[in-house]
């Protein structure tokens, strides 16, 4: 009677768990100062082409960045050479100065929707590739870049 007492607050525990996310790639910024000519290179081998997730940006900024937002160039190249610009503008601040990411002492992290329930059509290696688009040569306070892909149920 225990052991299957034990085993259905197992299958329980296990159940409740929402662990969404499949695929996940990140990059330190060398010294959290991402000069404009460098490009942030982010290879996945993908093999389920048949679920649907949600894709994300994922940003972690210090207090030491300056401004209230930032523009990523992204660029996608599929297995077969096929490729995708796109540009993203994040707020990572409000109009009040308050940063809207998850924060842990001066550092905060944003994970920014890109595309919803998208499927990835082929197999094989796809490459990210996101470098910002914003004026200045230089950025402070960009500690890390990724992305992120979630199942949608």
């Amino acid at each position: 009677m225990k052991k299957g007492i034990s085993l259905i607050l197992l299958a329980f525990i296990l159940s409740s768990c929402d662990n969404k996310l499949f695929k996940a790639e990140s990059v330190n910024i060398d010294g959290d100062i991402w000069e404009k000519e460098e490009v942030i290179n982010m290879p996945m081998t993908i093999a389920d082409t048949s679920s649907v997730f949600d894709y994300y940006v994922s940003l972690r900024n210090s207090e030491d960045y300056k401004y209230q937002n930032i523009f990523l160039f992204i660029d996608l190249e599929f297995p077969n050479g096929r490729k995708l610009k796109d540009t993203l503008a994040v707020d990572l601040a409000g109009t009040d100065g308050k940063w809207k990411g998850k924060g842990s002492g001066s550092l905060y992290d944003n994970r920014i929707l890109v595309n919803r329930r998208m499927k990835f059509p082929l197999p094989g290696e796809y490459v990210f590739r996101i470098r910002h688009a914003m004026r200045d040569e230089s950025l402070e306070g960009i500690k890390t870049v990724g992305v992120e892909f979630d199942y949608v149920q």
